[in-house]
């Protein structure tokens, strides 16, 4: 079935993709929408807009901790919470105990 072409009775190709006629395969109908918003985003940052943006960058490295308050989280992205912490480290440490028993395991086996 891979590398075959011919449409099949369920809409999709041999590859899996949709084939022409099928109302799903008609893509994301925000993805226009969407576009030219980004457009309008764009196009209407102005040199002034350009201008505070460095400001504000220029600030937080000299410093001012409020401007860098503003300005990390667009350039690093959002810090995580401490839930998300704990549950990383969670995952971290039953991943530790994991390899731990296996270890043991493997190493009384060779015994």
């Amino acid at each position: 079935m891979a590398g075959n072409n011919s449409p099949s009775t369920n809409g999709r190709n041999g590859n899996g993709q949709f084939t022409s006629g099928n109302k799903y395969g008609k893509g994301n109908p925000h993805s226009a929408r969407v576009a030219a918003l980004r457009t309008a985003v764009m196009d209407s940052i102005s040199p002034a807009t350009a201008k505070m943006v460095k400001s504000l960058v220029s600030q937080a490295m000299a410093g001012d901790l409020a401007a860098a308050k503003i300005i990390l989280p667009y350039l690093i992205g959002q810090p995580v919470t401490s839930k998300e912490l704990e549950n990383e480290i969670l995952a971290e440490s039953e991943q530790e105990y994991v390899f731990e028993v296996v270890e043991t395991v493997v190493t009384s086996n060779r015994k």
